[in-house]
């Protein structure tokens, strides 16, 4: 195989790496953001601290 042909499969190796590392951190992303948001519902104060309107802080 020319050098060529290497350079273009290491190229889409590390392309495909990359964007599965994109694809992990948008995932984590939205997942944090789906449970700050949705910490209300869950029983007992929120780990991220009381929230503007949050019902399980007032009094």
């Amino acid at each position: 195989m020319s050098n060529e042909g290497q350079t273009m499969i290491g190229r889409a190796r590390y392309g495909a790496a990359a964007i599965a590392t994109a694809a992990l951190a948008v995932a984590g992303i939205a997942t944090a953001i789906h449970f700050r948001y949705d910490a209300g519902h869950w029983p007992g104060p929120s780990p991220a601290g009381p929230s503007v309107g949050s019902s399980l802080w007032s009094p």
